[in-house]
């Protein structure tokens, strides 16, 4: 009774509570609490997505009184940023090789540029660059094609001279072309680098979804429908009880997007 009559950002930092005891701890206190303040008058004043976010709660834990996956959820989460940050790196690594790749006059003599375009040539270093950029999911089996590739800027050298042994041109005299030969052993640099990482970055593939049950994927779901209105909302609260709100939503953040990729 005392709860029910409690002035309502009370009440709303007790819901916000009970609805972290049931979800993270599978605390059945949590559940009685919430069920107090969902009853008639005493959830007069809520936060109305609060109110829902409660509900459902309440509903999951009916079915399932346990806690919910955030471990895995969490770690989940982690490997898709990851997994995010190797994309962009790929993508930009391409952007950048394709922008070099057009450029004419690298040299200002024939057998250079005959030289930079025989690099692009399939089999050839910046090839197995360029087509692993443009994998879906580089670098797939040029991994270790991608791996055994010169290391500094010597290896790159020496590698470019085999080459234009092979097309018949003159050697490049490099100590005249050092920023040419700078670039391309950059461009090896960071193609080896994510030759080495799987796909979240840690080198090893890792994407498989955390194993959510049906009650906790529809809660995740409800819970990514009520995300915005929840945000605002626990900040309308003010200081200090905005705090527990953001809180739990900050512990609850990796759930709404597994709920949608395990739809």
């Amino acid at each position: 009774m005392e709860l029910a009559s409690a002035p309502a950002e009370h009440r709303a930092v007790a819901l916000v509570g009970a609805v972290a005891e049931m979800l993270m701890h599978g605390d059945a206190t949590g559940a009685e609490v919430c069920a107090v303040l969902l009853d008639g008058p005493a959830a007069e004043g809520l936060p109305p997505s609060w109110v829902r976010l409660g509900g459902a709660a309440c509903a999951y834990f009916r079915q399932e009184p346990v806690p919910l996956p955030l471990q895995e959820a969490n770690e989940w989460a982690a490997r898709q940023a990851r997994l995010t940050g190797v994309r962009e790196r790929w993508e930009r690594l391409g952007a950048e090789l394709a922008d070099f790749e057009r450029i004419s006059h690298h040299f200002t003599f024939q057998d250079g540029e005959k030289l930079h375009r025989g690099l692009f040539r399939d089999g050839r270093m910046l090839a197995l660059i360029r087509d692993a950029a443009r994998d879906e999911r580089p670098p797939g089996p040029a991994a270790d094609a991608l791996a055994a590739l010169p290391r500094g800027e010597l290896e790159a050298r020496a590698v470019m001279d085999r080459v234009s042994a092979e097309l018949g041109l003159r050697k490049i005299e490099w100590r005249h072309h050092m920023a040419y030969a700078g670039r391309i052993a950059a461009f090896l640099r960071e193609a080896r680098a994510l030759a080495g990482l799987r796909g979240d970055g840690t080198g090893r593939d890792t994407r498989r979804l955390p194993v959510l049950s049906a009650g906790q994927r529809e809660f995740a779901r409800q819970l990514d429908r009520e995300w915005h209105a929840l945000l605002a909302e626990s900040h309308a609260l003010g200081e200090p009880a905005r705090h527990p709100a953001a809180g739990l939503l900050q512990a609850l953040s990796a759930l709404p997007r597994a709920g949608r990729e395990g739809a």
